[in-house]
């Protein structure tokens, strides 16, 4: 069975395709996931939707990894102030 698919998917990489097969269009509800995508839309100016799918998994590693540092600041910071209550 043949799929149907966007002008845009056809004829393309694989990547682009299992986009447009398993994400594209379907809504999400999970944080994490809309996070990753406003991400990842903000990393897209000037370059193609394809360049950023190529590079998601590096672009998603990094703002994990810079998300956990933000947090052991927050957390240091929120300690720090607790100490200095008591």
């Amino acid at each position: 069975m043949c799929k149907i698919r966007c002008k845009w998917a056809q004829d393309t990489e694989e990547i682009y395709i299992r986009y447009h097969d398993e994400e594209w269009g379907k809504p999400v509800y999970d944080d994490t996931k809309l996070f990753e995508m406003l991400l990842l839309e903000s990393f897209q100016a000037g370059l193609s939707w394809l360049t950023i799918l190529k590079k998601r998994g590096k672009i998603t590693g990094a703002c994990q990894i810079a998300a956990v540092a933000v947090i052991i600041r927050l957390m240091i910071l929120e300690n720090c102030s607790r100490k200095m209550l008591i």
